[in-house]
């Protein structure tokens, strides 16, 4: 997006020299729209496609006033470019339930190890309290007991 923001900046100054005297020919390429548009991604994706289908229509004329041939042929693919750019991103959105689960997953396990630590030092620290609050989670004032419950109901 940055890189079309510089290339319509660039383009802006030739097509104002080419059609200075051609006000609708100038309205073609609709450089008072692309302001409006520059940071909506898919909209600017349009635009970028119809500003290198116009500037292929008139082209001769830009060539006339001695247009870098670089820009004129830089607005295809920087569309495809961004179009590209913008399907990578809407199917790498897809994939992030996937990413998440696995990480809450790696996080829980890491939880049930930091726990028994905590567990841990409510026994061995009994007698020092500082030290057993290094060992301890945060707002978990108890030892687990929810094992504890387990095999008492399987008991019963």
């Amino acid at each position: 997006m940055n890189r079309c923001d510089k290339t319509v900046k660039s383009l802006r100054y030739w097509v104002k020299k080419a059609f200075e005297g051609d006000p609708a020919g100038s309205k073609r390429f609709q450089l008072t729209r692309y302001w409006k548009v520059r940071y909506n991604q898919p909209v600017l994706i349009s635009y970028m496609s119809g500003l290198a289908t116009v500037l292929n229509e008139l082209r001769s004329k830009l060539e006339e006033v001695n247009t870098p041939a670089e820009l004129l042929d830089s607005v295809q693919p920087l569309a495809k470019e961004l179009e590209e750019a913008n399907n990578i991103q809407e199917n790498s959105k897809g994939s992030r339930g996937s990413a998440t689960q696995e990480r809450v997953l790696r996080l829980n396990e890491i939880h049930s190890i930091a726990r028994q630590f905590s567990d841990a030092a409510e026994f061995i620290y009994d007698e020092n309290p500082a030290r057993r609050e290094l060992y301890r989670l945060p707002g978990n004032s108890q030892p687990s007991t929810d094992d504890e419950e387990l095999v008492e109901e399987q008991v019963a």
